[in-house]
């Protein structure tokens, strides 16, 4: 009796525990889900491909761009401030490496990031996800650094 009220037990939390993970990041009214796939290297060097998401405010739309190398695309916004450009794929490279003096850590719903910020840009890099993300206006920069917080490897 005790076993199975100890399994019964563990079967709740871990549905809990993956209710809580799908809920991190569950988009809200003013945000839709955008999903990608990027190809990178594992730990061992094997070339792999991973799928994420990231909640993107409903004031973007996206556009896809013709890269040569890697998948590139920007979302936009129709007043045409606060562009985020993207740049990811194995071959995109880290825009900021781990060594890059000011580069800040931050962390997403189950990976994470830096970022580097000078006075007129903000360069984003998911090394696990050989994802980069960048843009030439501050004026939405805790926008687009909450939308970065919201990527969810699936």
């Amino acid at each position: 009796m005790i076993r199975v009220l100890s399994a019964i037990l563990l079967l709740a939390m871990i549905v809990t525990a993956s209710c809580m993970k799908s809920n991190i990041n569950a988009c809200e009214d003013n945000s839709f889900t955008h999903n990608f796939i990027t190809s990178t290297t594992n730990d061992s060097g094997e070339f792999i491909e991973v799928d994420f998401e990231i909640c993107i405010l409903n004031q973007y739309a996206h556009q896809q761009l013709e890269g040569i190398d890697s998948n590139v695309g920007l979302f936009y916004r129709e007043d045409n401030v606060g562009t985020i450009n993207y740049d990811m794929g194995f071959l995109a490279g880290e825009y900021v490496q781990e060594d890059t003096p000011g580069a800040i850590e931050d962390n997403a719903v189950d990976t994470n990031f830096r970022y580097l910020k000078s006075d007129s840009s903000l360069i984003i890099t998911f090394p696990e996800l050989s994802a980069n993300f960048y843009l030439d206006d501050l004026t939405f920069e805790s926008d687009v650094l909450s939308m970065m917080r919201t990527v969810d490897i699936k």
